[in-house]
C-alpha cells in the first residue's frame, strides 16, 4: 500500500522522496518495503524486500534484493542484489553484484566485485573482478585484477594485477607484479618480482628483478612430479619428497623404484629435471660464497 494510508507511519518515511512504493508495517512497527522508487531521503531501519534506491542515506536495517544507484549506506545487513555506486561505510554484505563505489569499512562474505575503491574493511570471499584496494585484511577468495595498495591477504587466489605493498600469508599468485611488501608463504605461479621480502614458498616460474630471498623452493623441470630446490635448506624435492644432493644421486644410481617405474620416458624426464635443479642449486650456492 502507499506510505499515506499506513495508520502509523514514521515521520522519516513520509519525508523521504518515494514513487510507486509498496509498504507496510510489520511486527513492532517496523516498515516492511516491498517494491517502488527509493528517490531520496533517510532509511531508518526494516525490511527491503526489493525495488530501487536511487539516493539517500541507509543507516540501518535489513536488504533482502534489489537495485541500490547511488547513496550512502552507513550500517546494516546486506543479503543479495546489485549495487551500482554509492559510499559503504559499515555492516554486513552477503552476497549480490558490486559494480562500483567506495567501500569504508565493514564485512563482505561473498559476491562479485566488479570495480571501485576499497579503503577499509574485512573481506572473507568472492571474487574481486577490478579496483583499488588501500587497506584491510583479505581472508579467502579469487582476485582476478586491480590494484592492491596495502594490507593483509590471508589465503585465495591471485589471478593478475599490481601489488604495490602489503603482506601475504597464504594462497596462489598465478600471475600479475609485485613492487613490494612481504611474502610469508604461498606458490608463486609466474608474474614479476620486483622488491620485498620473500620468507617462505615455493616459486615455480617468473622475473626477479630483486629482493630479499630468506627461504623457499624454486621450481625447474616439467615431469609428472614437480622438481624444486631450496639454497637455504640444501634440499632438493621431487613430488612430495625432500632429499640433499648426496641422497638424490644415490638413489638415481640404485635400482630402487619409488612410484614411477625406472625404464620410462616419464622417468628419464624426472631425472633430467633433477639434474637441471642439481646444476642450479649448486651454481647458486657457488655464486653466494664468492659473494
Amino acid at each position: 500500500m502507499k506510505k499515506t494510508d499506513l495508520k502509523s507511519c514514521p515521520d522519516w518515511l513520509l519525508k523521504a522522496d518515494t514513487f510507486e512504493e509498496d509498504v507496510e508495517m510489520g511486527y513492532d512497527n517496523k516498515v516492511i518495503w516491498k517494491g517502488g522508487t527509493w528517490r531520496s531521503g533517510i532509511w531508518k531501519g526494516g525490511i527491503w524486500k526489493e525495488g530501487t534506491w536511487e539516493k539517500g542515506t541507509w543507516k540501518g536495517g535489513f536488504w533482502k534484493k534489489g537495485t541500490w544507484k547511488s547513496g550512502t549506506w552507513e550500517e546494516g545487513i546486506w543479503k543479495m542484489g546489485t549495487w551500482e555506486e554509492g559510499i559503504w561505510k559499515g555492516g554486513i554484505w552477503k552476497d549480490g553484484f558490486w559494480e562500483d563505489g567506495i567501500w569504508e569499512g565493514g564485512t563482505w562474505e561473498d559476491g562479485f566485485w566488479k570495480g571501485g575503491t576499497w579503503r577499509s574493511g574485512l573481506w572473507q570471499g568472492g571474487t574481486w573482478k577490478k579496483g583499488t584496494w588501500k587497506r584491510g585484511l583479505w581472508e579467502d577468495g579469487s582476485w582476478e585484477y586491480g590494484l592492491w595498495e596495502g594490507g593483509i591477504w590471508e589465503d585465495g587466489t591471485w589471478k593478475k594485477g599490481l601489488w604495490e605493498y602489503g603482506t601475504w600469508k597464504d594462497g596462489t599468485w598465478e600471475d600479475g607484479t609485485w613492487k613490494n611488501g612481504i611474502w610469508e608463504v604461498g606458490v608463486w605461479e609466474d608474474g614479476i618480482w620486483k622488491g620485498g621480502l620473500w620468507e617462505d614458498g615455493v616459486w615455480e616460474s617468473g622475473v626477479w628483478e630483486r629482493g630479499i630471498w630468506e627461504e623457499g623452493y624454486k621450481t625447474v623441470g616439467q615431469g609428472k612430479w614437480q622438481c624444486y630446490y631450496n639454497t637455504v635448506l640444501g634440499y632438493i624435492r621431487i613430488g612430495c619428497m625432500d632429499k640433499t644432493i648426496e641422497d638424490w644421486d644415490l638413489f638415481f644410481e640404485s635400482d630402487k623404484v619409488i612410484d614411477t617405474p625406472r625404464d620410462t620416458y616419464e622417468f628419464f624426464k624426472i631425472h633430467q629435471s633433477y639434474l637441471v635443479a642439481k646444476a642450479a642449486m649448486e651454481a647458486e650456492t657457488n655464486m653466494g660464497d664468492i659473494n
